[in-house]
């Protein structure tokens, strides 16, 4: 299936068990609902805002200059993602068992977390700010030459000593609130 040049607007659903789609130059707004079991996913372009949701399963997704507002989730179990001038804000959450992310040239801002378990994390030329938090767990991370933290304190230390039961308290949560939303979508 191909989509170029696409609004989606208003409860738009794409089913479990698509593959190979690509969009190009969409715009998807009001609860956008990507379901489980996708796979071969490429989005050029694209905004996604108010509740957009990526469900548990997909794999090698690819995202090229987009921006993520409002409420984005990665749900668990997502593989191979890569991430190329992307803004983030306002409560973007990637959830645990994220492998082999890929992050360039992102800003991250108000309340960004990247839950525990993270591992093969590159981050390059990045801006994180407003409590940016990388959990516990993460491992064979990459640190970046040109990375600024404008926090009121140093975002590693403070995550070191209290993310791990806030993330792990979070994530349960928003999880089960994702299962939930995709469960009803059979």
């Amino acid at each position: 299936m191909v989509f170029e040049n696409h609004r989606f607007s208003n409860y738009y659903f794409l089913a479990s068990s698509q593959k190979n789609l690509v969009f190009e130059n969409h715009r998807f707004s009001n609860y956008c609902f990507l379901a489980s079991s996708q796979k071969n996913l490429v989005f050029e372009n694209h905004r996604f805002s108010n509740y957009c949701f990526l469900a548990s399963s997909q794999k090698n997704l690819v995202f090229e200059n987009h921006r993520f507002s409002n409420y984005c989730f990665l749900a668990s179990s997502q593989k191979n993602l890569v991430f190329e001038n992307h803004r983030f804000s306002n409560y973007c959450f990637l959830a645990s068992s994220q492998k082999n992310l890929v992050f360039e040239n992102h800003r991250f801002s108000n309340y960004c977390f990247l839950a525990s378990s993270q591992k093969n994390l590159v981050f390059e030329n990045h801006r994180f700010s407003n409590y940016c938090f990388l959990a516990s767990s993460q491992k064979t991370s990459i640190s970046p030459k040109v990375m600024s933290f404008k926090s009121l304190f140093n975002p590693f230390a403070f995550c070191s000593k209290y993310s791990k039961r806030f993330l792990n308290f979070l994530f349960v949560r928003s999880k089960a609130f994702s299962g939930f939303i995709f469960k009803n979508l059979a």
